[in-house]
């Protein structure tokens, strides 16, 4: 009776809570809502600005509310919440230390994101995912994906920070807010190896980016500029949206600096399985380049999708050619003997059958151990890394 009564009133406190939870320090665009930027002034003096890596800042804060925390008087809770505590604690500080925090593409003001587009989760978040299960957080989501904690209308969030041994307080003194990757005009993604997939098919998108990062501001010392560690990028929305196999892909050459920022080419893949149900349209895709997985920048580009005309559907470019096609056994593929190809097999969900490499010439792809069905061709030249695509048919 008494803890469904500490559910109930929890689940008051998010349902009307939010104005008395932050009424006395509520903080907009920093990068928590109750402790403002605390934590970032007290480890480096100073106020963080624009230029301060996103990474940076987000580990600054939760280290300082974990520590928080952990000194904090619990021995007023039953045995049970104490152990529970200390074990999200511990959830906590390896969630930080692994770095690796969701972006919010909706707000231009820092704003909390409970799971990204990429699926990447929030700390909260992770913490209610290592505990209850992915299920629910992905519930909350679904929900409340850029709401404050204590906006949050959830009898099941109310129950689990019952049994969590955190009040809600502390649970909204953990939630970061996540700034927007900023726009970089210098960044530029083309798609190929064309702009044009057919609904109802798979589509292995290229993903050729060129661009310049600013150069990298490190808070600790004055003025100080350092080489990128590790650029990534990963698609973050798309308008209209798309389910996708998400995909996150390297620079693929090392940065070089000149005329006030680092440069840098990446060449990789983006794969949308048939089952994604693509209607025809002109779809926008918001692609982030991220230094060190935290301090993001943003473009985007556009493909069209059209209707299919057939069951062929054929993208490969002459002289590349592949018969008979709906196929029985074996497929036959005319290659450039010029060049050498990877030849991949998937069905129409993504998934990898069959592989060659090196592969030139007349080549011969074995079909008769398949299951009837759908299947895509994936052609990649070694020379030009270019990538094309084509519908089979089993029988």
């Amino acid at each position: 009776m008494l803890q469904r009564c500490l559910i109930l009133a929890l689940f008051f406190a998010f349902s009307f809570g939010a104005s008395s939870l932050y009424a006395e320090t509520f903080h907009t665009n920093t990068v928590n809502a109750v402790l403002g930027d605390v934590s970032f002034v007290k480890k480096f003096g100073a106020k963080p600005t624009s230029r301060t890596n996103e990474r940076l800042r987000l580990q600054t804060h939760l280290e300082y509310v974990e520590t928080m925390l952990r000194a904090k008087d619990v021995s007023h809770l039953p045995k049970a919440l104490q152990v529970r505590r200390a074990m999200l604690l511990e959830k906590l500080r390896e969630y930080r230390l692994a770095g690796c925090f969701p972006t919010n593409v909706a707000y231009k003001e820092r704003r909390p994101c409970f799971i990204d587009a990429a699926g990447t989760i929030c700390a909260v978040g992770y913490l209610i995912e290592q505990t209850a299960g992915r299920a629910l957080a992905e519930r909350i989501n679904a929900a409340h994906q850029y709401d404050f904690l204590a906006d949050m209308q959830m009898p099941e969030l109310a129950a689990w920070v019952a049994a969590s041994g955190l009040t809600v307080r502390e649970c909204a003194m953990i939630q970061p807010g996540y700034g927007p990757p900023r726009i970089d005009t210098n960044i530029r993604f083309a798609i190929t190896p064309s702009s044009t997939a057919a609904t109802g098919t798979a589509y292995t998108m290229i993903i050729s980016i060129t661009g310049m990062l600013d150069r990298s501001y490190r808070p600790s010392t004055t003025n100080t500029y350092i080489r990128p560690v590790n650029i990534v990028w990963r698609a973050l929305s798309f308008s209209p949206q798309i389910p996708i196999s998400q995909r996150t892909g390297t620079y693929s050459t090392a940065p070089t600096f000149s005329s006030g920022g680092w440069r840098w080419s990446s060449i990789d893949t983006l794969f949308i399985p048939a089952a994604s149900n693509v209607t025809a349209a002109t779809y926008t895709v918001t692609l982030g380049v991220f230094e060190g997985i935290g301090d993001g920048f943003y473009n985007t580009t556009t493909f069209t999708v059209s209707p299919a005309t057939s069951t062929r559907d054929l993208t490969l470019p002459p002289p590349i050619t592949l018969s008979p096609n709906p196929v029985h056994e074996a497929l036959t593929l005319a290659l450039p003997e010029n060049d050498l190809h990877t030849i991949r097999l998937r069905t129409a969900l993504g998934t990898s059958v069959s592989a060659l490499s090196d592969a030139s010439g007349a080549t011969t792809l074995a079909m008769d151990g398949l299951a009837a069905g759908v299947y895509f061709v994936e052609v990649e030249s070694r020379t030009t890394r270019r990538r094309w695509v084509q519908k089979v048919v089993k029988y």
